[in-house]
């Protein structure tokens, strides 16, 4: 294929057309932000990129082209823009100062040994299928199987979540579970599993209340998470609701 032809927006090929008829991109389209690269950029001598798919505040999905398998993929860059930015024209990213540099250099190897493991798993089901990665431009990328809904792929938006143990913030994935994640401080998971917050539910109904009958003035135990409209004196039958003290 002639990669002249080759429509940025969608990788189909629009001829030699300044508009693609197939999705409408109009060829020479500047990026949204200046911290994006420009479309038509090439990456390790091999991956022609496209337009942006998403941004969030720690990278940048590009849709993006495999110059070697012919073949559509989506490209993430790691840009964390409360560390670093890009100017306008270039490809390399600038740190913002240099207490930032550590940050900066650690998360990036967060960044690339996540997607050394999501390569090693690729078939695993629920798991972005990571084909590659490689570092370029001062930064980290990583090749991924593009899929026609990678546009709402939510990878790109992060969420604070607090650790119930030794109270360190946590930014992970709006889509990730947080009991499938660890505290970066403490090491523990940032939320109880299913089963462990079940097995706290049934410890609770082992809870008793006792209340004493207004009318026998017999003893009465009970479950505290009974309702209280299903409660009665087990000798005289008198309703104990008006008694419950909690």
């Amino acid at each position: 294929m002639d990669l002249n032809h080759l429509c940025m927006g969608c990788m189909s090929d629009k001829g030699e057309a300044s508009v693609c008829p197939v999705c409408g991109w109009k060829e020479g389209k500047a990026p949204e932000s200046p911290t994006q690269l420009q479309p038509r950029t090439i990456l390790n001598d091999q991956y022609l990129l496209g337009r942006v798919l998403g941004q969030g505040d720690f990278g940048i999905t590009y849709l993006a082209w495999d110059m070697n398998l012919e073949r559509k993929i989506a490209i993430k860059e790691y840009f964390p823009s409360p560390l670093a930015t890009r100017r306008a024209n270039q490809s390399t990213i600038t740190i913002y100062s240099e207490r930032r540099k550590e940050e900066f250099a650690y998360g990036l190897s967060r960044f690339l040994e996540e997607g050394k493991t999501l390569a090693k798993f690729r078939d695993h089901p629920g798991n972005v299928a990571v084909i590659a990665f490689f570092k370029a431009n001062d930064t980290g990328y990583l090749v991924m199987e593009y899929k026609e809904k990678v546009d709402d792929f939510d990878s790109n938006k992060m969420r604070l979540v607090t650790c119930p143990k030794c109270w360190a913030k946590n930014e992970i994935p709006a889509n990730k579970p947080p009991e499938e994640v660890s505290c970066s401080s403490c090491g523990k998971p940032l939320a109880s599993p299913k089963n462990d917050i079940k097995k706290k539910n049934d410890l609770d109904s082992n809870k008793m209340t006792f209340v004493t009958c207004p009318k026998c003035w017999t003893k009465n135990e009970f479950p505290s998470n009974k309702p209280m409209e299903e409660v009665s004196c087990k000798k005289c039958g008198n309703s104990l609701t008006s008694q419950i003290k909690k």
